[in-house]
């Protein structure tokens, strides 16, 4: 999980899973992520399995009004909506960024 600056946004690459194991590390990044000035994304095309606890992070950090997902993959998308979730997540540039 890293932080890097893009078109003028803070953006939040998670690798890997994002499940009840990682939880607890990628809300606390999230939460040092919403501390910053300015526009703030989260990149999720690296992300490979997502269980409900990274679901409701995510949902959870979109509330907040300043979070834009960028890269979800097809599975992952599928995921949000198989549990309903799809209209409560932001997109910051649309489904299906591949921006590296």
């Amino acid at each position: 999980m890293d932080v890097v600056t893009r078109g003028g946004s803070l953006v939040l690459r998670h690798e890997g899973d994002l499940t009840i194991f990682e939880a607890a590390e990628f809300r606390e990044a999230l939460l040092v992520l919403h501390e910053k000035e300015g526009p703030v994304e989260l990149d999720l095309s690296q992300v490979q399995r997502m269980d409900s606890s990274g679901v409701q992070l995510v949902v959870a950090a979109c509330r907040r009004g300043r979070l834009g997902i960028t890269g979800m993959t097809p599975a992952i998308l599928n995921k949000f909506q198989a549990v309903g979730c799809e209209p409560l997540i932001h997109f910051a540039r649309g489904k299906a960024d591949d921006d590296p």
